[in-house]
Parts: C-alpha cells; sequence; structure tokens
C-alpha cells in the first residue's frame, strides 16, 4: 500500500530549493545516498529561514530542528533532474512550530 505524501496546508506559504545530484551523492547501491538527504534537510530549512527573516530577528531567534524523520519513496537516481526540497511551516505553539516539513522530489518521474 503507497505511503500518503504530506502536503501543506492551503493557507501555508510552500519556499523552494533546486537541489543538484552530485556524483559524490551516489552510493554503492547506485542512488543518492540516505545521508545525502539529511544534508540537504539543513540546507532547505537553512535557506528557508535565511530568505524569510532578517539578519536583526535572525541575531534574536534560531530555527532549530529537535526531530527528522525521513519516508523513502523512491530513490533520486544519478540522471536525476529538477529535484527540489518544497518547505512549509506548520502550526505555532508559542515560540515553537508543530511540524516543519520538506518534501524532496524529482517531478520528472512518478513516484512508485
Amino acid at each position: 500500500m503507497a505511503r500518503a505524501v504530506l502536503e501543506p496546508r492551503a493557507d501555508r506559504e510552500i519556499f523552494v530549493v533546486p537541489l543538484e545530484v552530485r556524483p559524490e551523492h551516489i552510493d554503492e547501491n547506485g542512488h543518492v545516498n540516505n545521508v545525502v538527504y539529511v544534508g540537504w534537510l539543513q540546507d532547505a530549512g537553512t535557506a528557508h529561514w535565511n530568505a524569510r527573516f532578517d539578519e536583526a530577528t535572525r541575531g534574536r531567534w534560531s530555527w532549530v530542528g529537535t526531530r527528522h524523520e525521513i519516508d523513502y519513496f523512491r530513490p533520486l537516481m544519478p540522471d536525476s533532474t529538477g529535484v527540489v526540497a518544497r518547505t512549509w511551516v506548520g502550526d505555532p505553539h508559542g515560540p515553537r512550530f508543530n511540524l516543519s516539513l520538506i518534501h524532496i522530489s524529482e517531478p520528472t518521474r512518478p513516484r512508485l
């Protein structure tokens, strides 16, 4: 049975970061190594934070990931193109947010 892909609520802004699959990302299984995804999570989250908040705000506050969970729906292969990370923020609870999501996909190939 296929797992559901998480999608943002209609009122959420989506921030998009293009990603590049490089030769050094490919592991002995012939696809992007799982560790690369963690780096992409960090890069996309940081880019989103930096794009949305000015230097003064970033000097007073931090955006910190306290939990990561990754569902691998299908591998990204060496010839993958058009790969993007889409990020959005969930509901705030004081200074914390319940959910901040990063969805990495390659639109040129359907999900298996």
